[in-house]
């Protein structure tokens, strides 16, 4: 990848680029002190932790909220994710105990 006016050699958006929401997925730390966007890449030329790609973006949701349904690509990056069966719903509440009393 080369630098633009973007982002850089490895896909680190620029501070105030102006991207198309069909290139960049939205994202917020966990600690909710940042907001940013990602570049969508291919999972060959995604570079991971910098770029995202469906083979990343779980590891990206660790530290970060990842906002699928704000722009294009990143509805498109969970059509991905949901077609290729990688579940991405809050994990379910564990089930209640439901083991007999004794006696």
């Amino acid at each position: 990848m080369k630098r633009t006016k973007t982002h850089d050699e490895y896909g680190a958006v620029a501070e105030g680029a102006t991207l198309s929401g069909n290139t960049y997925v939205s994202l917020r730390s966990r600690e909710g002190t940042a907001c940013g966007r990602v570049l969508l890449m291919t999972p060959q030329k995604c570079n991971h932790g910098i770029t995202i790609c469906e083979r990343c973006a779980d590891s990206w949701e660790i530290d970060h909220v990842v906002h699928y349904a704000r722009t294009a690509a990143g509805r498109a990056l969970r059509e991905r994710l949901d077609h290729n069966g990688r579940d991405t719903a809050p994990a379910a509440p564990p089930a209640p105990d439901v083991t007999p009393p004794p006696g």
